[in-house]
């Protein structure tokens, strides 16, 4: 039995690692960019974050920074900041964003948790992430705010979403997602509260779980 737990967590690792050999070395900055559907998602989060009061936002794998663009473009005087793993991706963002922009070539589950932002961002990056490193990703982004964890992704509970029947360690696993559980990982921990779970269907940026967790001031 312990040999066979081994061999799934082992199994586990490689996807995770084979994600971050195969997201950090796409050159996906002008698609990405150019994609009306994002796009059409950004500007429609943009929107949403008129609804709340907020001073900073990071994004959690920010790709070509196109998130950040619009925000910035609505709230100028709005702190900004984000990390990804491509550093084409992220080349482009620095083209496109302000100097103050903090911009972060590090993994998600290693981002500084003690720089706090009032608003926490991730568009379908948990996706990417076998569970058990999109925990890790999730107690990050809760770690890290100080408001506010906005999670606009597909969303479980936990099976693949897309992928081969079998699963086979000479697969490719970028050629897999995830739809996590969000919900159940959030509920484990005693400093935030769920402010919505729901379906959007966003015009010309098709359908998304929007997850929204709110920070506990005092636990």
């Amino acid at each position: 039995m312990k040999h066979y737990q081994h061999n799934i967590m082992s199994f586990e690792e490689k996807l995770y690692h084979d994600q971050i050999a195969y997201w950090s070395s796409q050159e996906l900055d002008k698609k990405f960019w150019n994609s009306t559907k994002l796009t059409a998602r950004s500007k429609w989060l943009v929107e949403e974050l008129k609804k709340i009061e907020f001073q900073s936002l990071y994004e959690v794998g920010m790709g070509c920074g196109r998130n950040l663009f619009y925000i910035n473009s609505s709230f100028p005087n709005v702190e900004i900041g984000g990390n990804d793993i491509n550093l084409n991706m992220l080349s482009f963002a620095k083209n496109i964003l302000p100097d103050s922009c903090l911009i972060e070539c590090v993994d998600a589950i290693d981002i500084n948790t003690e720089h706090k932002f009032d608003v926490i961002l991730t568009h379908g990056l948990l996706m990417h992430l076998p569970s058990k490193y999109a925990n890790i990703v999730v107690n990050n982004c809760l770690d890290k705010t100080s408001k506010y964890v906005i999670h606009l992704e597909k969303e479980g509970p936990e099976y693949f979403y897309k992928g081969p029947k079998e699963l086979d360690p000479a697969i490719v696993s970028s050629e897999l997602t995830w739809a996590p559980d969000i919900e159940a990982m959030y509920k484990i921990r005693k400093d935030c509260n769920i402010v919505t779970s729901r379906d959007i269907e966003i015009e010309n940026g098709g359908m998304v779980k929007l997850v929204v967790i709110e920070k506990k001031i005092f636990v």
